[in-house]
């Protein structure tokens, strides 16, 4: 995992849009290449972080292996894993800028693009704008859910994070 995690993933995305073409595939591609390490690395750090004693204790109390890691494994890496993807989102949207940048028909990251090309400084702060908005609310989104999700954690029960 490390050695694919070590390649830089602006070098790849040419090569990915030429495999899958100019196209939504590729842009998918380009994103997934990124999140899924920072996602990998988010439940193992999450995983890493589990109590041993917490499962022996279930297992004591004749917890099947899916119950355990129903009950006690996904509440102990949930915080890590919203992290993870409230990390992702940012990194999300810029490597799908990325892959409108490299090659694309439609996008937001051509219509910057087009609009750099052409001295537009409105169309360009126009982009950058719908980027912030954009990675903003599926932030918000996201901590929603983790509120609600994760309420019996007292950093987040009491509206904080």
């Amino acid at each position: 995992i490390l050695i694919f995690s070590a390649i830089p993933k602006i070098a790849i995305a040419p090569i990915i849009i030429i495999a899958l073409g100019i196209g939504t595939q590729s842009k998918v591609a380009i994103v997934i290449s990124m999140v899924f390490f920072l996602m990998f690395y988010a439940v193992f750090s999450g995983v890493k972080q589990i109590e041993p004693d917490f499962i022996h204790q279930a297992r004591i109390m004749g917890a099947s292996r899916s119950t355990v890691i129903a009950h006690v494994v996904i509440p102990a890496i949930a915080p890590n894993i919203f992290d993870g993807l409230k990390t992702s989102i940012i990194f999300a949207v810029i490597r799908a800028l990325i892959g409108e940048f490299i090659a694309a028909k439609a996008g937001l990251g051509f219509y910057i693009l087009n609009a750099s090309g052409a001295f537009n400084i409105n169309g360009i702060w126009v982009g950058v704008i719908l980027i912030i908005v954009l990675v903003f609310a599926l932030t918000t989104i996201i901590g929603i859910v983790e509120r609600r999700v994760l309420r019996w954690l007292p950093e987040l029960s009491s509206g904080k994070g």
